[in-house]
């Protein structure tokens, strides 16, 4: 009986002995890593401003208490200009550079407008024909009439030209024209951004239409910007002969 119980004690210490090793051996196995780097970053420049006014001829004179579209001498982020129109076609109309003189490509996200009549809380304008008075008309594109559109870029040391104009409208009814004075605010906002990557050339591709007056249809062409139509297409018309293509329906230049 007593070496019976002699052998359970040395088996409990081998045992425990074993545990102990193990645990210490998982220990040992442990290890830290690390990622060490250097970074520089580069020293930039983020200038997009508002730069040479040129207001085009016919535009109403600037009466005593109006004011010129100038950049704001404090803030050459804005235009202000201050007129009057006097009655149906007058219209003033001007032409501005927004000047990237920065060192990171910009790109237009969002034109935001907003009108004022006497004062009242400035509404964003969403829908012209809805938002505006019907003897009022204004819009802001680029100088070749194409329109500003979300993601049209602006690099670095370029510039665009935009093109702003406010007109009485000429072609609306004796029932539209306002009763009485009328003191308007208009506030357009293009919003610049850096690039997100998705930027496009804003001059980047055109779309050409014809209007065959009556003749066989003809598809549009889409045109990049700096290359030609190539040969025009020739509709035919029972009855007559092409004499050509021209930019107006009545006179304009031909296209050649």
């Amino acid at each position: 009986m007593k070496l019976r119980i002699k052998n359970k004690k040395l088996t409990v210490t081998v045992l425990l002995l074993l545990l102990m090793l193990m645990y210490i051996g998982y220990a040992l196995l442990s290890q830290d890593i690390k990622v060490n780097g250097n970074s520089k970053i580069k020293n930039t420049r983020w200038d997009i401003h508002f730069d040479n006014i040129n207001v085009k001829s016919g535009s109403v004179p600037i009466g005593e208490n109006d004011l010129a579209a100038e950049v704001d001498l404090e803030d050459d982020t804005k235009v202000n200009y201050s007129i009057t129109l006097s009655k149906p076609g007058d219209f003033y109309e001007f032409n501005v550079d927004a000047v990237n003189n920065g060192d990171i490509d910009g790109m237009v996200e969002l034109i935001n407008s907003y009108i004022s009549i006497n004062n009242a809380t400035p509404i964003e304008i969403t829908d012209k024909e809805n938002d505006l008075p019907p003897y009022l008309d204004y819009s802001i594109t680029y100088s070749d009439d194409s329109p500003i559109l979300a993601k049209h870029e602006l690099k670095a040391n370029t510039f665009e030209t935009y093109k702003v104009r406010v007109e009485f409208k000429k072609d609306i009814e004796e029932s539209d024209l306002p009763r009485e004075e009328v003191n308007i605010k208009l506030s357009i906002n293009p919003e610049i951004v850096q690039t997100d990557g998705t930027e496009k050339n804003p001059h980047s591709d055109y779309v050409i239409t014809f209007d065959t007056d009556g003749g066989s249809n003809v598809e549009s062409i889409d045109v990049e910007h700096g290359n030609t139509i190539g040969e025009l297409p020739t509709p035919t018309k029972e009855g007559f002969y092409l004499d050509g293509w021209y930019t107006e329906p009545e006179g304009g230049d031909k296209v050649e």
